[in-house]
């Protein structure tokens, strides 16, 4: 809670325009709103009143105005922020064991006339106190400010939420070198409040770290160890140095405050909490929503069996509506940032923790397999109108090749992955990572599919592309004399397939100086194209036109 105070207090944050207008006079029709501030981490906003009128517009926007930062984390923490306003108005009956102190700051404020004031409910994280958790429990919400017309509540109304986005550059290098002087050399400062994504609580206690540490610990050698491995990172976010004035008994801990958050929304809603473990599977930027399915499929937490087992990944519109209010979720808690163009960015930091957090008090098998599912289920083929999603997705799939699977199914959607990114990286002309990603992909198929399977075929027969594209004319025949052979045998020697092989084949040879013997197969193909494609077919054209050349 902010009330007038005798002397300024330090520099504010933020100290834009815009965080001052919130103070505005409010109009006759519109009363002065209850606001719940939407940030990064806890933060300060220090709204002081100035002696005097003053000609700065800021203090003009200012003057007059009394400033309630009430703690909204719990009743208990709301009663002790209205009983405070209580004593220092000397409110009637505020002693009064019988009287509810919610009501009747509530209703003192409500009668205030001519008096303008702005509130703001902070850590109001927890809806259902608000809501009431009971049919006959009012919630919290009862105790914020009533109008005639209607009647305002701190959630479910977003007109009057106040959205205070994240740290700007130069607000966390302030924060920073305020915690701990101008000493440090800038430039790190600057890199350290990146790797720290802005985010005040992280900044305070990696100052309050350093500072406890000096001189054997510095902003270069914390960034060092903050880099260094996943491990010391930890351990780092684990200390719980920080900042003195946050609310007692909170947590300095940058991963003991996500954890809280986060089984706050395992408790309130499982369902987005299951959305952010899945999000914290891909890379932090461009998440496609396209790819978020199939997070709340129960039997993916079942145990047992589950070689042969694929969790369901539908998308139907019933889906579709709870995905969005499961992100809205996520977007109250500011852990997620919605973009346009059906993209999601998650804090690096939040990733981080997410991921501690599933390890050990999550799954983490779970959301590897249906990570590793959905980004062989959604990594296109690779032809070129493909390309622009395939590069989207390439920083978000190439993590999970790291680590081999040993369930079948798993196995299975990891050959599907590489086969399609083998084909992307060949037709892009990147040859080496195609030929690596080709040669996994066909012999993992080979192993759990068998040799004459159809998708192992085609592994092959990308594969011995990659060869032919290197000018590896004995690889690549080897491979396509196998494959075609198969799929005579497999399928029939007119399927497409089989004449697809057939081109294949043909190009190598004639690339090999075996003249004959690729127009004699040339030809067999494009009789068979002719007669069940039909002479106006895409491949039937480009086999006759390839053969029409070698023959003149």
């Amino acid at each position: 809670m902010s009330l007038p105070v005798s002397s300024p207090p330090p520099q504010p944050y933020p100290t834009t325009q815009s965080y001052f207008q919130l103070a505005t006079p409010p109009t006759t029709s519109s009363p002065p709103p209850s606001y719940q501030p939407r940030r990064d981490g806890p933060l300060e906003l220090w709204l002081p009143l100035p002696a005097r009128r003053s000609p700065n517009l800021d203090d003009q926007i200012l003057f007059g105005y009394s400033r309630f930062w009430v703690h909204g984390a719990s009743k208990d923490t709301l009663e002790a922020s209205y009983r405070t306003i209580a004593e220092t108005f000397l409110l009637p009956r505020r002693t009064d064991t019988e009287v509810n102190v919610l009501a009747l700051v509530r209703d003192w404020l409500q009668k205030v006339d001519g008096n303008p004031f702005l509130m703001v409910i902070d850590n109001a994280d927890n809806a259902g106190i608000y809501s009431g958790n009971a049919p006959n429990d009012e919630g919290l919400a009862s105790y914020l400010l009533k109008y005639d017309h209607e009647t305002q509540k701190l959630i479910g109304n977003g007109k009057w939420i106040q959205q205070v986005p994240a740290m700007e550059h130069d607000q966390a290098l302030q924060l920073l070198q305020r915690r701990l002087g101008s000493d440090d050399d800038e430039s790190d400062a600057k890199d350290l409040i990146r790797a720290l994504d802005h985010i005040p609580l992280a900044i305070s206690q990696a100052a309050a770290y350093i500072h406890c540490r000096k001189p054997r610990v510095t902003l270069r050698s914390y960034l060092k160890e903050f880099n260094g491995s996943q491990k010391r990172r930890k351990g780092l976010l684990r200390s719980d140095k920080g900042d003195l004035g946050r609310y007692g008994g909170a947590s300095n801990s940058v991963l003991l405050t996500w954890q809280i958050t986060f089984d706050r929304i395992r408790q309130d809603h499982p369902r987005a909490a299951n959305l952010l473990a899945l999000m914290s599977q891909f890379q932090p930027q461009n998440i496609p929503e396209s790819m978020l399915h199939g997070y709340d499929d129960t039997s993916a937490d079942s145990h047992g069996d589950q070689d042969n087992a694929r969790v369901s990944v539908s998308d139907n519109s019933s889906e579709g509506l709870e995905f969005e209010n499961d992100l809205d979720v996520l977007w109250g808690y500011s852990l997620v940032t919605v973009k346009t163009g059906g993209l999601c960015d998650v804090h690096s930091l939040v990733q981080f923790c997410s991921r501690s957090w599933i390890v050990e008090y999550g799954d983490p098998a779970r959301w590897s397999r249906l990570f590793l599912q959905l980004a062989a289920d959604y990594f296109p083929c690779g032809t070129f109108e493909t390309w622009g999603l395939c590069q989207s997705l390439l920083p978000h799939v190439e993590p999970v090749l790291a680590k081999i699977p040993k369930q079948l199914s798993d196995l299975d959607c990891r050959a599907e992955l590489l086969t399609n990114m083998s084909w992307y990286m060949l037709m892009i002309g990147e040859y080496s990572r195609a030929e690596f990603f080709g040669e996994e992909a066909a012999q993992t198929r080979k192993d759990i599919l068998g040799f004459s399977h159809s998708s192992t075929l085609t592994s092959m027969a990308n594969l011995a592309s990659t060869y032919r594209n290197q000018g590896r004319w004995e690889e690549a025949e080897r491979l396509e004399v196998q494959v075609m052979k198969t799929f005579k045998t497999k399928l029939r020697a007119d399927h497409p397939d089989t004449l697809t092989s057939m081109n294949n084949l043909a190009h190598t040879w004639q690339r090999m100086g075996m003249v004959l013997e690729a127009t004699e197969l040339m030809r067999e193909c494009v009789r068979l194209r002719q007669r069940n494609l039909g002479l106006n077919h895409s491949h039937t054209k480009a086999s006759v036109s390839t053969l029409n050349d070698w023959v003149s």
